[in-house]
């Protein structure tokens, strides 16, 4: 799940953007499920963006 460079360019931001929103159009985004894994797996930064993002998605 962690994009190559933790979604810290544009690209990946875009298409980490994009899953995310599929994601919560079926209902299923959830941002503490989606951190831990990522927590578990120890990627640490990618974690601190990716919920920023998730948080952008869920504010929309």
């Amino acid at each position: 799940m962690c994009g190559n460079n933790g979604w810290a360019d544009a690209a990946g931001k875009r298409n980490a953007l994009h899953d995310l929103r599929e994601v919560r159009a079926l209902g299923k985004l959830d941002k503490d499920l989606l951190i831990g894994q990522l927590v578990s797996r120890k990627h640490y930064e990618a974690v601190v963006r990716l919920g920023k993002l998730v948080d952008g998605v869920l504010a929309e």
